[in-house]
């Protein structure tokens, strides 16, 4: 028994070296935000659908970027319509088809702290049509 473990880690670990090996991956591009400064924590937190990527922050704010030919370029700086800076708007983010939702886990909406806020943006043709906070 210890023989055939020790054998199947000496195969992973063996296909895990010639596949990495076998693979070349270049950086694209650096992103950045326009307006990001010092402890905003660009890029806490991200995610990808097509052509366009939402990057978090933990200082009230998310930013939509969109890939036009391998150049990512922002399009649009998220930030809560409440003004509420405090709630770690941007900390979690989300986006799939033609929504962003983007979390804020310390919104007071609900209670001291109680994340109560979700913010979903609906995308179309490279524009924020609006936002919605569910109650």
């Amino acid at each position: 028994m210890k023989q055939k473990k020790l054998f199947l880690s000496i195969l992973i670990m063996f296909l895990s070296i010639l596949f990495a090996q076998s693979q070349t991956i270049e950086e694209m591009q650096k992103i950045l935000a326009s307006d990001a400064t010092t402890e905003t924590r660009f890029g806490r937190a991200i995610s990808v659908s097509g052509n366009y990527a939402v990057i978090g922050t933990n200082k009230g704010a998310a930013y939509i970027f969109y890939n036009n030919n391998g150049t990512w370029t922002q399009i649009s700086t998220l930030t809560p319509s409440d003004g509420s800076g405090s709630s770690n708007f941007g900390f979690s983010v989300c986006i799939f088809d033609d929504y962003v939702v983007v979390g804020a886990y310390l919104d007071d909406d609900n209670g001291n702290n109680s994340g109560s806020a979700i913010f979903f943006f609906k995308m179309k043709e490279e524009q924020i049509i609006g936002e919605n906070k569910p109650k």
